[in-house]
């Protein structure tokens, strides 16, 4: 989604403002009554929060950031008063005071690794990518990010991507807004207990309608496969309606055939968000790699951005170097050059680097030039061989040691099933042995055992169609997918569901 690379402001229906936590037990407090944990939060950051009763339901999301004085929560009108009343039940020997603050809060998305143009912000996570929350009046400079894409994209909206009184684990703000590792808080002990178990009942996604079948209303259920499956929650548009999901049937980019007012339509559920949480290294890296989808079809577009690419990480070798052969192909020689002087000093023993400025040196006119970079090139390969070299020796140590424990583990198995022939675990890990030594026949017979042993055994089917498109028999491991994919959802055992389905997708 390009929107993922922009400096965006976003539009939001929803009023939002501020009240600070001061007092030298301000962290201590917000710790124990909060789902995050903020002891590693800097001065000027913040973070996704959230506040649950004792059974783990919400009673607010929103962000906390940390000054060098005080704490700072930022928070949708509707909810500032009864949260810092709340909040104030709570405080009964702790040295905490509550203050409204009359702030504008305004939210970026702001991937660019400049400074931005503003005076009070925050930086934190929004929409999935860096972003920024400001105490000031929206910055007119920025383009809007709406607020269908910005739902999509994971920015917390009440009513819509979380609800007060429901489970905190139903919205997919959960995951952002929970620190398990942080020591109690009200309400961990649901909250923990849902989450290392099966997960969430329900989750949020987005279908599009095809409006000429089926009308839905707000409220309205859905089945699919004859089952009820979820409801409809609210309309965003003409044709995408927010809908929550149960857990069976929650399986990532699966066509479904959805029941509704007794009327069929197939859709492939966007779950919500759309995309995983991306720092700016990684965002560089699908910045770039779109440019390079883009580089034979459209070379403007792909200029665009390489560009966004080292606007959101300067230090993006692979970046800088398509950008100055682009700059080459386009003529624009001593430009590719001073990018290839970049990517010299990111990687002084880039081969490439040297090769391109000779030569665009040598299309300029510069053969002297362009001679010593040629010879430069030749040190800085063989320098790159040597190197190579090294880190191969190390890679074979590694997997000799990966191999040797790999062996006690199939000993280990062995001896099991001297003992219980049909002890699942040890056809299991026997299997999975086969399959990362490489002997899929072996490792398809035994975990075809293994699910003889126990139909249920979701991980059995994944590494069995694993081992089939191994052995180019993508038929079979189609099939074993699917019926894995439904055992899976039936247990609500999403992330192997998940990854089946990804591979299902692949091979068709």
């Amino acid at each position: 989604n390009p929107e993922r690379f922009e400096n965006l402001k976003i539009i939001n229906p929803k009023k939002w403002g501020s009240f600070s936590v001061e007092g030298v037990d301000a962290l201590s407090f917000l710790q124990g009554q909060t789902t995050s944990d903020l002891s590693k939060l800097h001065d000027g950051e913040a973070r996704l929060n959230a506040r649950v009763d004792r059974n783990g339901k919400t009673q607010a999301l929103f962000f906390v950031g940390k000054t060098n004085t005080s704490w700072m929560v930022f928070i949708e009108l509707d909810f500032l008063a009864p949260l810092m009343e709340e909040l104030e039940k709570f405080i009964i020997m702790e040295d905490v005071v509550l203050n409204k603050t009359d702030n504008d809060v305004t939210f970026y998305t702001y991937p660019t690794s400049k400074k931005p143009n503003l005076k009070d912000y925050f930086t934190t996570t929004i929409c999935g990518v860096p972003g920024l929350i400001s105490l000031q009046k929206p910055n007119t400079e920025f383009e809007s990010l709406d607020f269908a894409s910005a739902l999509l994209l994971g920015f917390p909206y009440s009513e819509i991507s979380w609800n007060k009184g429901e489970l905190l684990t139903n919205s997919h703000h959960c995951h952002e807004a929970v620190s398990l590792d942080k020591g109690c808080f009200l309400g961990q002990e649901t909250v923990a207990k849902v989450l290392t178990n099966r997960g969430a009942s329900i989750n949020n996604a987005i279908v599009e309608i095809d409006t000429d079948i089926v009308t839905p209303d707000e409220g309205d259920s859905f089945a699919i496969e004859g089952k009820n499956a979820g409801q409809f929650v609210k309309s965003l548009d003409e044709k995408n309606w927010l809908i929550q999901v149960k857990r069976a049937y929650s399986i990532k980019n699966k066509k479904v055939i959805m029941v509704c007012k007794e009327k069929e339509i197939e859709v492939t559920p966007c779950f919500l968000p759309k995309y995983e949480e991306a720092n700016r290294h990684k965002l560089s890296e699908e910045s770039y790699e779109y440019a390079m989808s883009l580089f034979t079809k459209d070379e403007k577009s792909a200029e665009e951005y390489f560009l966004k690419s080292l606007d959101i990480d300067p230090s993006n070798q692979a970046a800088c170097e398509a950008y100055g052969v682009y700059l080459g192909r386009m003529g624009k020689y001593s430009e590719g050059i001073q990018f290839m002087d970049k990517l010299l000093e990111l990687d002084t023993t880039s081969v490439m680097a040297h090769t391109n400025k000779s030569l665009f040196l040598m299309k300029l006119g510069k053969i002297e030039e362009a001679e010593e970079e040629k010879s430069l090139a030749t040190v800085a390969t063989f320098k790159k061989l040597g190197d190579e070299s090294k880190k191969k020796r190390e890679t074979e140590q590694v997997e000799r040691q990966a191999l040797q424990d790999l062996e006690k583990k199939k000993e280990m198995f062995l001896q099991v099933l001297e003992i219980d022939a049909d002890d699942l675990i040890a056809n299991f890990g026997l299997a999975e042995y086969n399959f990362k030594t490489k002997n899929f026949e072996k490792a398809v017979t035994l975990m075809e055992k293994v699910i003889g042993l126990d139909e249920g055994y979701s991980r059995a089917y994944l590494i069995l169609g694993k081992s089939l498109i191994e052995l180019k028999e993508k038929e079979k491991a189609s099939n074993v997918f699917s019926i894995g994919i439904e055992k899976a959802s039936q247990k609500g055992e999403l992330m192997p569901a998940n990854e089946m389905q990804q591979l299902l997708i692949s091979i068709q």
